[in-house]
């Protein structure tokens, strides 16, 4: 059986991806699994995808090296659960400040002892392998499911040491545009107190050995973390990959020769 994303991240590995907003269909699967990305996340936030959506593209995901991490509507067992029931391999969970919100995160996501979740008998579309009984199967659902949430503003940074001391917090991620809307400087990203916080949730992180990530979509940006120590290199959009590479072709095709 291939690694979990979870696997990965439990042995330290860098791990790559990208946001899939309004192209959230099965075809994007094989298309972004290409470039060898270990996960795309497939936004319930902000775009229009649905249950459906979420379980054509697990279907299309168990035959690539891809996992598909949903990013909830919001931090509600409805929402979170159900996405895993459409053979989603984990959860990207909006605006988590406190300790008690990844709490709930984690009831919602694992079934017991760990967490609440009510048990789908949906097997068939997880890519975690044959199980031969109930139990076993969710056993290694709970080891195999990811759980990653996101920073958006100062608040998460003053309770980061609590919110990654959960053993099935896998990682943050760090959203820059609502994080400085937060503090009032919305798209300054270069402002001492913003990067300030981000430092604090990176040494958080490393402290307690979860992975640590910000969204950019400037790639120089997304480097420069990644030299200090990110190890979740989530990247723009399959949206903005697009648009960039169909700017760069059309412009050499308008060009002299």
């Amino acid at each position: 059986m291939r690694p979990s994303l979870r696997e990965k991240i439990k042995a330290g590995h860098l791990i790559t991806g990208t946001m899939v907003h309004e192209f959230a269909c099965p075809a994007m699967v094989p298309v972004l699994a290409a470039a060898a990305l270990d996960f795309i996340i497939v936004d319930m936030e902000h775009g229009p995808a649905s249950f459906q959506d979420i379980q054509d593209m697990a279907i299309v995901a168990k035959s690539h090296e891809m996992a598909i991490i949903v990013r909830a509507t919001r931090n509600d067992y409805e929402y979170m659960a159900k996405v895993l029931d459409m053979g989603a391999d984990g959860l990207l969970v909006p605006h988590v400040d406190t300790p008690a919100e990844a709490h709930n995160v984690v009831r919602c996501a694992k079934y017991p002892p760990a967490g609440e979740r009510s048990h789908g008998m949906r097997h068939y579309l997880s890519k975690f392998g044959p199980c031969g009984s109930t139990a076993e199967y969710i056993k290694v659902a709970n080891e195999q499911t990811t759980i990653l949430v996101q920073a958006e503003s100062p608040a998460a940074a003053l309770n980061v040491d609590a919110i990654v001391s959960s053993p099935w917090i896998d990682g943050v991620v760090v959203g820059p545009s609502d994080f400085t809307m937060s503090m009032g400087i919305i798209g300054q990203y270069d402002d001492p107190r913003f990067l300030a916080h981000c430092d604090t949730i990176l040494q958080s992180c490393l402290k307690a050995k979860k992975h640590f990530g910000i969204h950019w979509s400037k790639l120089d940006a997304a480097m420069d973390w990644k030299k200090k120590g990110a190890n979740i290199m989530l990247f723009g959009s399959a949206t903005n990959l697009l648009r960039e590479k169909a700017i760069e072709v059309a412009g050499r095709l308008r060009s002299a020769c």
